[in-house]
């Protein structure tokens, strides 16, 4: 049997690949690990930071009952959004440092796995990356649960980075 090479070359595997993170170590090595995959890929990167409102992330606490008693609202929503900025700006220039192209997303909603997905297919991203966990210090944000909800309800694939 001969076998013959195609002339024409085969369409990029993964041209934007998104990359969630949460700010926990194990997120930003996936991170890393993406921003690597994409430069060998020659693709680029969306990097998504998901933070859930005051009124989902104190769903079970006294604020709800009594608004502004633990956490005030205002205060939260100021931390949330600079911490979401400083990972977005963290990620994004390492990034750069690699030569990727990329574009920082954050998302406020009450349901991280389905802002991740509406980022996804906003942007055409063509495959996710992620750590299996999140940070325990800022809950609900992605934790296994969530990793789990993603890989199940994605229509793109999911790579879940595992630090050794």
């Amino acid at each position: 049997m001969v076998c013959s090479h195609a002339t024409a070359s085969a369409p990029p595997m993964f041209t934007n690949i998104l990359l969630a993170v949460d700010g926990s170590e194990a997120s930003l090595e996936a991170a890393r690990q993406g921003i690597a995959l994409a430069k060998a890929l020659n693709a680029r990167v969306t990097v998504v930071v998901v933070t859930v409102p005051w009124a989902t992330y104190f769903a079970r606490e006294l604020a709800v009952v009594v608004p502004d008693v633990v956490f005030p609202e205002a205060d939260y929503e100021q931390r949330r959004h600079s911490r979401a900025v400083r990972l977005l700006s963290e990620v994004e220039a390492h990034a750069c440092r690699a030569d990727v192209a990329v574009k920082g997303v954050h998302r406020s909603h009450r349901d991280p796995t389905q802002a991740i997905l509406d980022v996804a297919e906003h942007e055409g991203c063509d495959a996710i990356v992620m750590a299996p966990h999140g940070d325990r210090a800022m809950a609900r944000m992605l934790v296994g649960s969530e990793t789990m909800r993603l890989i199940t309800h994605a229509n793109i694939p999911v790579l879940v980075h595992r630090q050794s």
